[in-house]
C-alpha cells in the first residue's frame, strides 16, 4: 500500500475509533433495547463516597499495556488523550442495558498507555487505559459490559453516529458487532468488524477488538484495530496476558 492510500485510511480510521470508543451519544436514550422479565437489567449498586480513607494505594499508569516482549514487533509512538466524551457514551450504554442514569465515576486515578503500532503493518495500533475506583464500581462495570444485550446496543449506537459521519468520500457498513467468549484473563471483548469505502473509492475492512478487564479496584481496557490484516492471535493474547498478570497485584 502506497504512503497515500495509507495516510488516508488511517484519517478515516481515526474517525471510526472515535466512534466505537465514544459511541452514539444521543441515541440510547430515545429507544432503549428491551428488557425481558427473565433477564432483568443490572441494578446500579449504592453511589460510593471517594475519600482519602476510601482511596485504594494503586496507581493507574501500573494497569496499562507497557512495552515488553508482549510488544516485540511495535513501536510506542505516545499516549491516547482521553476522549472527554467517553463517560457520556458509557451512560448512555448503560441505559441500553438496564441501568438508567447510571453517573460513570470519578475515578481516583487514571492514565492512558502508549500507542503501540505495529513496524510491520502500520494501519495495527493497539492503545489501553486504564481507572482506579471503587470495588462497587468496578463491579457494576462488570455487570455492564458483560450483559447479554451490550452488544446489541452497541452496534445500535453504532449505526446512529456511523449514519451521521456519511459523506460522499466516505461511507461505512457495519459487518457486525459481536461479543465472543472473553479471551483468557479478560471481563469481556467486543468485536466490530466493517466495510469502509474511502475517497479513493477502495473498499476496505476494519475491525476493532476492545478488551475489557474489572478486577478489584482497576477497570482497564485495551484496543486492538486492525485494517485488511488481522492482528496475530497470538500476539493479541500475549498483549491481554500482561495487562492481566499486572491486574492480580492490587
Amino acid at each position: 500500500m502506497g504512503s497515500g492510500a495509507r495516510r488516508v485510511r488511517r484519517m478515516v480510521l481515526g474517525g471510526i475509533v472515535a466512534s466505537v470508543l465514544a459511541v452514539g451519544i444521543a441515541g440510547c436514550q430515545e429507544e432503549e433495547l428491551p428488557t425481558s422479565p427473565a433477564t432483568p437489567g443490572p441494578s446500579a449498586a449504592p453511589t460510593a463516597q471517594a475519600t482519602a480513607a476510601s482511596a485504594p494505594n494503586l496507581v493507574a499508569a501500573d494497569y496499562v499495556l507497557t512495552a515488553g516482549p508482549e510488544t516485540e514487533g511495535f513501536s510506542g509512538s505516545g499516549g491516547v488523550e482521553e476522549d472527554p466524551a467517553d463517560a457520556a457514551a458509557l451512560a448512555q450504554v448503560a441505559e441500553c442495558v438496564g441501568v438508567p442514569g447510571y453517573e460513570p465515576p470519578e475515578p481516583f486515578d487514571e492514565a492512558n498507555g502508549d500507542t503501540f503500532v505495529s513496524d510491520e503493518d502500520l494501519m495495527i495500533e493497539v492503545s489501553s487505559r486504564a481507572k482506579i475506583l471503587t470495588e462497587d464500581e468496578v463491579a457494576l462495570g462488570e455487570r455492564i459490559v458483560t450483559y447479554p444485550t451490550f452488544g446489541d446496543c452497541m452496534r445500535e449506537m453504532l449505526e446512529t453516529s456511523l449514519a451521521d459521519a456519511q459523506t460522499d468520500e466516505v461511507s461505512y457498513e457495519i459487518v457486525a458487532v459481536e461479543t465472543p467468549e472473553p479471551p483468557r484473563g479478560a471481563t469481556a471483548l467486543v468485536r466490530v468488524s466493517m466495510g469502509v469505502t474511502d475517497e479513493t473509492g477502495e473498499t476496505f475492512g476494519f475491525v476493532l477488538d476492545t478488551v475489557y478487564f474489572y478486577v478489584g479496584n482497576v477497570a482497564a481496557q485495551l484496543n486492538l484495530q486492525s485494517v485488511d490484516n488481522a492482528m496475530s492471535p497470538t500476539v493479541e493474547q500475549a498483549m491481554i496476558d500482561q495487562i492481566a498478570d499486572k491486574l492480580t497485584n492490587q
